[in-house]
Parts: C-alpha cells; structure tokens; sequence
C-alpha cells in the first residue's frame, strides 16, 4: 500500500512573502477611504441639510468652500458613487439657490445631473440617486424621455422608500401634464391608498404647482 503523498509546506518566509501585498493593499483602500471621509464629513452633512431643504448656503463662500471640500475627497476616491453623489448635491443645492435665474439654474442642475450619472455608473442600482437624476434633469429642461427613464428606475429599485417616494412626487407633480399615464396613476394611488398625515403632505406639494388631490378623484389643477 502506498503512503499518501505529503502536503508541500510552503516556508513561512514565502507565506509572508505571498500575504504581503494583500496587506499593503488592504492598509492602503482604509487610509485612502479614511482620508476621503475626514476631508469632508462636516460639509457632506451640510449639503444634505441644504437639499433637503432644512437650510440653504448663507454665502457663496459657504456653498464654494462646500464644493471644494467634497471635490478634496472626491479626488481621493474617484471611484466612490457616495462622493459622486454629494457632489451633485452640491450643484443641485446651487440650482435651488439660482432658481430664479434660468442660464445659473440649467448650468447647476445640468452639473448635478451629470455628477448623478457618475455615481450610477459606478453605482447602477441606487434608488435615490435615479430620483435625483429625475429632478435635475428635469430642472434643466431636457428631454422628457430622460426624466421619465431615471423616475422609472427609482421606483423599480426602491418604490417602497421613503426617501425616494417625495423625490418622485416632486417629479410628478412639477410637471403634471406631461408625466405619464403611469405616473400619474402612481401619484393618485399614493394619496388614495396614504394616511391622513400622507395626503396632507402630498396636497401641500401639490399646492406649489396648483394641484390638489381628493380622494378617488385624482387630481384637479
């Protein structure tokens, strides 16, 4: 009977040798990611609070220094959607800021929309990012078919999100006559089928845009 062959026992220098780069490279991605999220932590939370609409940039100073602290991380991380993304929100922060001035409002918007297309090519099956895209696209005025190709993807990927749902109304109601059937079926089945609390919020963004729901009976300007 022969003896079972035994196992090659590789010299523990050449173990070391073979785990070294997998290390180097492992201390590298942390510090490079650590580095990214210092440089902007602050700035990242501000912008969302501006979006969001809780505050907006007192001075260009504040929304340029903004910009530029995102734009630190985003140089150090270049494949990070989650700074591709805040860097729209910087920009799209801008168009809400420069909304009465058309030329300012379509150069913002279009920035942001493009900063969004970056972060979903790195990032394809983001919700919110594809709401985003919705509304800067359609705040520049392009194509219909884009804005209602970037709704159609948020709401396959995330149409129970609550954070994607106000985006996605916004881009509804804002323009009203020219959403799709589907989307306007969409808009009426969440006031229908919302909580008191839901379609008062709802008619209260209907009202920017002249708009009221009442139940079952869709929406009259």
């Amino acid at each position: 009977m022969n003896a079972a062959p035994s196992r090659t026992r590789w010299p523990a220098w050449l173990r070391a040798a073979l785990c070294l780069p997998v290390a180097l490279w492992v201390c590298f991605e942390a510090q490079r990611v650590f580095r990214a999220d210092w440089a902007s932590a602050a700035e990242r939370r501000q912008v969302l609070d501006w979006v969001a609409g809780a505050s907006a940039p007192k001075t260009e100073a504040e929304w340029e220094a903004a910009r530029a602290a995102i734009q630190r991380s985003l140089d150090i991380v270049p494949d990070d959607p989650d700074m591709h993304e805040r860097l729209g929100d910087v920009y799209f922060a801008a168009g809400q800021r420069d909304w009465a001035v058309p030329a300012l409002r379509a150069t913002d918007f279009g920035r942001a929309a493009q900063a969004y297309r970056q972060a979903l090519t790195l990032r394809p099956g983001e919700p919110q990012t594809w709401a985003m895209l919705a509304t800067a696209v359609q705040a520049v005025g392009q194509d219909r078919a884009q804005v209602q190709q970037a709704w159609a993807r948020a709401l396959a990927l995330g149409p129970y999100e609550g954070h994607v749902q106000p985006v996605l109304m916004q881009v509804v109601l804002a323009d009203w006559d020219g959403a799709t059937p589907h989307m306007q079926a969409w808009a009426r089945r969440l006031f229908d089928e919302g909580n008191e609390g839901v379609r008062r919020d709802i008619n209260a963004m209907a009202k920017r845009y002249g708009l009221v729901f009442s139940p079952d009976q869709g929406s009259k300007p």
